[in-house]
């Protein structure tokens, strides 16, 4: 079993809270076509690298018992 340290760590969520914050941005049309391509270049991604930071391989059992 894998041992997980429930503390928060600041920065990630503060990461989480601006992509969040740009995709609604860039969704609901609310700032120029530039800027909307500004902010669809690396939203996406931001999250992807962000999930990847705390991934642990697991076995399939383990993952679907859990």
């Amino acid at each position: 079993m894998i041992s997980r340290d429930k503390t928060r760590i600041i920065w990630i969520d503060l990461a989480k809270v601006i992509g969040i914050y740009l995709m609604i941005i860039g969704h609901q049309n609310l700032v120029s076509d530039e800027w909307t391509r500004f902010i669809f270049t690396f939203h996406m991604p931001l999250f992807f690298v962000i999930s990847g930071m705390f991934w642990h391989p697991s076995s399939f059992k383990e993952t679907f018992l859990h």
